[in-house]
């Protein structure tokens, strides 16, 4: 039998920081699947696009780890290559690239600050448990961080510049109006905007 290296976690078993941390270094898993299943119902190309992101930096990691073959700390009992860590590289793109996104949000400054600052923190703890399980150096998880960020604003870039101007016409494509794909980037507040509706919606049918 072979673990799903994916998903591959120890802690020690009678301490709670350890089950604590090995739970926050399977963040980045709930990350896509949480974000995949956003897709079925927004069906936002941003979220699409963004999503694609995801599965280009986890091929990104792959090629990475083919090239630099570094193995993985002394006693680790993960097997595959360590450089970079795929964990901090997902964790610190999934982070800027949201932050990206919410810089062109309108909303309010102190939000936009702890939704920042939450991300940023969320992607560091996720890299401190990965060395703290010792499944990663300092080094690897350094190296991730830094891939992950560069990959976001690169992706960002890529994304402003080359895909958010073809939204429009893929939005009105037969496809994606039959599956109700939809192009939410011109939309400066998506919560805002969802909710005024909502509410609109639930206050006509009141009235009806």
């Amino acid at each position: 039998m072979k673990p799903f290296s994916i998903t591959f976690v120890e802690y020690e078993e009678d301490s709670i920081a350890s089950l604590v941390l090995a739970l926050v270094s399977l963040t980045p898993i709930f990350a896509v699947i949480g974000h995949a299943s956003i897709l079925l119902v927004k069906r936002d190309l941003q979220a699409i696009t963004l999503f694609l992101g995801v599965l280009l930096c986890v091929v990104l990691n792959e090629v990475l780890k083919h090239i630099l073959k570094e193995p993985r700390p002394i006693g680790s009992r993960k097997d595959g290559h360590g450089m970079p860590s795929n964990h901090s590289q997902l964790s610190f793109f999934f982070a800027v690239s949201l932050l990206l996104i919410w810089q062109r949000w309108k909303m309010e400054p102190v939000w936009r600050r702890f939704l920042s600052f939450a991300g940023i923190s969320a992607a560091c703890l996720v890299a401190f448990a990965r060395v703290f399980h010792g499944v990663h150096s300092v080094a690897q998880i350094s190296v991730g961080a830094i891939v992950g960020t560069l990959f976001a604003f690169v992706w960002d870039f890529i994304t402003d510049k080359f895909l958010r101007p073809l939204f429009p016409k893929i939005q009105s494509l037969a496809l994606c109006q039959y599956l109700y794909i939809y192009d939410g980037s011109q939309v400066e507040n998506q919560l805002k905007f969802e909710y005024d509706n909502y509410t609109a919606q639930q206050k006509k049918q009141k009235k009806n």
